[in-house]
Order: structure tokens, then C-alpha cells, then sequence
């Protein structure tokens, strides 16, 4: 129902422009809705960044003489030497 109501107020009216005004206009308003949208969550759920703990983190693994940790980026982070 959102969507078909953004179509009608936003993106319909775009139709009667030339194909490369459409596909400008279009990415324009797509983009504002994004950050409309992005705003508007951060400012129901604020923007507050929360971590788990688990057993595991902050443990270290010995790979191959390497220590490597087994939290981090995507789960697996070498660490700097």
C-alpha cells in the first residue's frame, strides 16, 4: 500500500518525461526516500550500536602459527603484525 502510494504522488508524474529525464529523476527520488526512510528508523530505534558477548570472544586460535581471532570481521579477522 506505501509503495503504490509513493508511485502515485512521486513517480507517476515522471511518466510524461523523455526516457533519460525518467531514469534521472527517478534515481533522485529513490535516493531521498532512502534517506528519508534511513532517518526516520534511526529516529524510532535510535542509532545505538549494541554487542554480544559470547564464550568465544576475545579468544584466540593458533593457525598455522598465526593467532587469529574468532570474533571480529565477518567471524575471522587476522590480527596486525
Amino acid at each position: 500500500m506505501i509503495g503504490w502510494i509513493l508511485f502515485k504522488i512521486l513517480f507517476q508524474s515522471l511518466m510524461s518525461f523523455s526516457e533519460g529525464e525518467k531514469i534521472k529523476n527517478s534515481l533522485l527520488i529513490s535516493f531521498g526516500l532512502l534517506l528519508v526512510f534511513s532517518n526516520m528508523a534511526t529516529l524510532f530505534w535510535t542509532a545505538d550500536e549494541r554487542a554480544i558477548s559470547t564464550a568465544y570472544t576475545g579468544k584466540v586460535i593458533d593457525v598455522f602459527g598465526s593467532g587469529c581471532l574468532t570474533s571480529g570481521w565477518a567471524g575471522w579477522r587476522w590480527p596486525s603484525l
